[in-house]
């Protein structure tokens, strides 16, 4: 491995700035932009919604924003959307639970960690010693 030159390692430094920004989670200014889009996902199940009270409803909500909060804004927004579009993979004749919807937001997220930790890898190798190649003899000896 060689050493990485002073442009690379600050692209990579740039890099791992924006990926571990996008990985944040929640912020609490992003709360209701969250809860927006759960609250949308589970309109789209209007055959289980239309018999749930506006309490429980609010309740559920409340209880899946608090489940993914560990999870960027961006990432919740796109998997809610994925899943009350139908474009999750799920069975879309019935609403996910917990655990599916966490599933489907936490791949959005996989690809951005492992470039996070590519990035981390890279800036933090270590760089090895360059063996010496070996003196060649000449005609005489």
């Amino acid at each position: 491995m060689r050493a990485l030159l002073p442009s690379e390692r600050s692209a990579l430094g740039r890099r791992q700035g924006k990926l571990t920004s996008a990985l944040a989670p929640v912020q609490e200014a992003q709360t209701d932009r969250v809860a927006l889009a759960i609250s949308d996902m589970f309109a789209g199940f209007r055959s289980v919604m239309r018999n749930v009270d506006p309490e429980s409803a609010v309740a559920m909500i409340d209880g899946m924003r608090r489940m993914l909060a560990d999870l960027p804004a961006w990432a919740i927004e796109e998997g809610c959307r994925s899943i009350q579009r139908g474009r999750s993979g799920l069975d879309h004749k019935y609403m996910p639970n917990d655990n599916e919807i966490y599933d489907v937001c936490e791949a959005l997220v996989k690809p951005y960690r492992e470039r996070l930790l590519e990035c981390d890898a890279l800036l933090t190798a270590p760089i090895e010693a360059r063996a010496e190649a070996p003196k060649q003899l000449d005609k005489a000896g």
